[in-house]
């Protein structure tokens, strides 16, 4: 570990419990258990969420969930986090995980992700004529 990622991790706030137990459950239970988000990535996800205060995020790609959760601690008030995820065999354990949260995930949808980003498109133009979602 080199001097950066040590600072890093001297002064990053502690995993959660929830947090830890689905890190240790993807390490368990999913083939390729690296692809998780992680503790620091986490962190930096959720302070970006709260900096940037948006009022609907889509997560596409949302794996086991780590990272949604993380975004979702940086949500406030009525803003939604909705997760796409393409992988069925996932999509068990991530509700498992949104069930166990203490924070609403919003919506979750297994495979729909052309859909869900029109959705997001068309919401994003009558909320910004400036804002821009390919599709």
């Amino acid at each position: 570990m080199d001097a950066l990622e040590q600072y890093i991790r001297d002064h990053t706030s502690p995993e959660e419990e929830l947090l830890h137990e689905l890190d240790r459950e993807t390490n368990l239970r999913v083939i390729q258990p690296r692809m998780l988000s992680g503790h620091i990535q986490g962190r930096l996800l959720e302070m970006l969420v709260r900096m940037l205060r948006p009022r609907r995020v889509l997560e596409i790609g949302t794996f086991t969930g780590y990272s949604a959760l993380c975004m979702a601690a940086g949500l406030e008030g009525e803003a939604e986090l909705h997760t796409v995820e393409v992988e069925d065999e996932l999509e068990e354990l991530a509700h498992t995980i949104k069930r166990a949260s203490l924070c609403g995930l919003g919506q979750s949808a297994p495979n729909p992700v052309l859909s869900t980003m029109k959705y997001f498109r068309d919401a994003c133009r009558a909320a910004s004529p400036l804002a821009a979602v390919p599709i």
